[in-house]
């Protein structure tokens, strides 16, 4: 019943330094969809082209919090990218800790059986196990 509010027009990213991970709900399922390299703004600008596509009003993005919830290094570069895209778009941001979420995917992967899964691919399951945690806190 939560869910549905939840659900509707979120978009997940997993922000690193040389690719953003991206993820969109497909009804109630996290689903990962591509992964941009965040070279010369083509990571912001294919996000707000997807905010458009799919008519997109929240955006949640994984913050890289240390083991013991403090903020890492690399917070402060997640927020300004999040940020900008706010600025230009409207869209809501929702930040959640994405720790390990690499390593997670990392591991499903391995356990589908991928033997060496490719960075793109990594980064894309991220962002959708951003959004399965995000459902799993009920936030909304």
């Amino acid at each position: 019943m939560g869910n549905k509010l939840i659900v509707s027009n979120t978009l997940g990213i997993d922000v690193g330094q040389a690719r953003v991970g991206i993820a969109i709900l497909s009804a109630t399922l996290p689903t990962p969809l591509c992964t941009v390299q965040r070279a010369a703004g083509k990571a912001e600008k294919r996000v707000i082209e997807l905010l458009s596509e799919y008519k997109i009003s929240k955006i949640v993005v994984g913050l890289p919090l240390n083991e013991d919830g403090t903020e890492s290094a690399q917070c402060d570069d997640v927020r300004r990218f999040a940020r900008r895209i706010e600025r230009r778009t409207g869209a809501l941001i929702v930040f959640i800790d994405e720790y390990s979420s690499s390593l997670e995917a990392e591991e499903r992967l391995y356990a589908r059986g991928v033997s060496r899964p490719e960075r793109a691919e990594i980064d894309a399951l991220a962002a959708a196990i951003i959004l399965e945690r995000y459902l799993q806190q009920g936030s909304g």
